[in-house]
């Protein structure tokens, strides 16, 4: 396994050195080939696209279809040109928008927990945010079960800061005994949460919608203000991240009050630009359950 690992790392390395205009030539090769030919995860892709719009035509549907598979052949590439990509280039390529906000609450002494999406390229982003907030942010992470892409993300991830990456089932232990140091706690959480972690179930994208509630829980126990990092896509290669405020008071929130309104952020978002998000995931597969 070790020498397979060896091989797929020296490919890899080998694209990594190319230049963007290469980059996106074997990206637009591999979309086509990933949406017509291996057809990877079309049939989902298309399901969850058709029920999260109802109103949209055949037509309709196929262009966010095309338009999503190069997005995601993109993420592919990006992220493995991120690993010969100098923090220089990557802020020039990903702009954070009012980031005072998060700088004010550090500043003053407060933990914030802020809520990513798997829109755009979400690993530049950890990594502008990770060379950000090098001694004080964390990323909370799920390990892949693919031991040499858990291996890759994770060598990606840490780039900038390997002692970053906590794994999601430490985040709790982790922040208590952190809690005393200021600090940013970067969590995705717009996937399906396992089945036997469905506990509440929100509408979303015209769908009732199984989502985590890990957010709102560490929100509250630790009363810790909330945020939504969105990130747009605003033309090949370049990209947008906004923040919004989700709740500055969380142990004064209502059940399911934060939850109810990150969903309501994201799909806004969504809904803006729905090329941009990750289509390919069974997002709704225990939704009937």
């Amino acid at each position: 396994m070790k020498i397979v690992y060896y091989i797929l790392t020296l490919n890899i390395e080998l694209i990594a050195i190319l230049p963007f205009k290469v980059i996106y030539f074997l990206s637009d090769i591999t979309a086509y080939l990933m949406m017509n030919v291996i057809r990877y995860r079309r049939d989902v892709v298309k399901t969850n696209l058709k029920k999260s719009f109802p109103d949209k035509n055949k037509k309709e549907i196929n262009k966010i279809i095309r338009k999503f598979y190069h997005n995601f052949s993109d993420l592919f590439f990006e992220t493995i040109k991120s690993t010969k990509m100098s923090i220089k280039c990557l802020n020039n390529r990903l702009k954070i928008e009012n980031i005072d906000i998060l700088y004010n609450y550090i500043n003053n002494g407060k933990s914030i927990i802020v809520c990513l999406a798997h829109r755009g390229n979400w690993e530049w982003l950890n990594l502008v945010l990770s060379d950000i907030f090098n001694k004080n942010g964390y990323a909370i992470y799920q390990p892949l079960k693919n031991k040499f892409f858990d291996d890759y993300v994770k060598k990606i991830r840490g780039k900038y800061n390997a002692n970053c990456l906590i794994p999601a089932n430490q985040t709790t232990k982790f922040i208590y005994k952190n809690r005393k140091n200021p600090s940013l706690y970067f969590l995705l959480s717009d996937q399906s949460p396992a089945k036997s972690d469905v506990k509440y179930k929100a509408t979303f994208l015209n769908q009732k919608t199984p989502v985590h509630l890990g957010i709102e829980k560490l929100s509250v126990i630790f009363d810790f203000p909330v945020f939504y990092l969105d990130l747009i896509r605003i033309k090949r290669g370049y990209y947008k991240a906004v923040i919004t405020e989700i709740c500055s008071e969380p142990s004064k929130s209502q059940p399911y009050e934060i939850t109810n309104l990150h969903l309501k952020i994201l799909e806004k978002s969504i809904l803006q630009q729905p090329d941009n998000w990750l289509w390919t995931h069974k997002r709704w597969k225990y939704a009937e359950s």
